[in-house]
């Protein structure tokens, strides 16, 4: 399945980054989702190939749950941007979402992951522990505050347009 996500990524970063465009907040938070994804599965491939390397597979995994809180800052990020249009709120939620990844990537990376190895020959099955546990607190989290924006914003969303990517009206 990655290789098959890794060409679907290619295929979306040349029609993405091949025309120009004009410089708004939104594609460049699309910019680096699409980017960020990119990495994230580099990475789970290289986790492949380092499955019998434990020296390396040791800090691969944290790094995935740091892009996964990555990923999921700028996915609700933009959602934010998508819905709010004042620069002020927008640089408001930017610095609460650029500081709760930073807090949160830190605290992933102090708490304990466990490799789950299989018992008959050395794979990685999966990972378990408090860093996994944050990241899933974090995820949900940012889900809430997405849900909770657009169901606010309801009546503001349901006035405004779809053009190309974007709410205008």
């Amino acid at each position: 399945f990655s290789i098959a996500g890794l060409t679907n990524i290619l295929l979306i970063i040349i029609s993405f980054f091949k025309r120009r465009r004009k410089e708004d907040k939104q594609e460049s938070l699309y910019g680096f989702i699409i980017l960020t994804t990119s990495v994230t599965i580099i990475l789970e491939i290289l986790m492949c190939f380092f499955i019998k390397n434990v020296s390396i597979l040791k800090y691969l995994p944290k790094i995935h749950i740091v892009l996964s809180i990555l990923w999921t800052s700028l996915l609700g990020l933009y959602i934010i941007y998508t819905i709010k249009d004042g620069i002020k709120e927008r640089r408001v939620w930017t610095l609460i979402m650029l500081g709760m990844f930073l807090l949160f990537s830190i605290i992933v990376c102090i708490m304990p992951l466990e490799n789950v190895y299989n018992s008959t020959d050395v794979t990685l099955l999966y990972t378990k522990g408090l860093a996994n546990d944050i990241a899933l607190m974090y995820v949900l989290f940012i889900v809430l505050i997405a849900l909770i924006t657009i169901l606010l914003s309801k009546k503001s969303i349901t006035n405004k347009k779809y053009n190309g990517g974007k709410l205008i009206g």
